[in-house]
């Protein structure tokens, strides 16, 4: 997803009459975890790159390394459990978007692998 469909989105809603509470979800891609991988991985020159599940603990705990409170890490290792057990995007394929946006992971990974390549 990008911001600038992000932004069109907003854009549309901001213009539209609506009593009542609304939710719209904006999506350029539905891919899984390791498709987005490749393709990034790819972006940067790393074909080979893999998404590797780890526990629970080991996320907790790398978080925490990186300088995130506990409480931030479990709250992120909860979020990544309910991503792989389907359960975070039950909402958004009951509501699937009847389009997709037009920027696609493959545009972002061409802005990507500039700042990559930064470093």
């Amino acid at each position: 997803m990008s911001p600038h469909d992000i932004a069109a989105a907003i854009a549309e809603e901001l213009n539209t009459r609506q009593n009542g509470r609304k939710v719209r979800y904006v999506a350029g891609d539905e891919l899984t975890c390791q498709e987005i991988a490749t393709v990034l991985g790819k972006a940067v020159g790393k074909p080979y790159l893999k998404w590797v599940l780890i526990s629970d603990r080991q996320m907790t705990d790398a978080f925490i390394k990186m300088g995130a409170s506990e409480p931030v890490a479990k709250a992120f290792t909860e979020m990544n459990a309910a991503m792989h057990d389907g359960s975070l995007f039950e909402d958004y394929f009951k509501n699937r978007p009847s389009a997709l946006g037009p920027l696609k992971i493959s545009d972002f990974a061409k802005e990507f692998n500039v700042k990559y390549n930064q470093q």
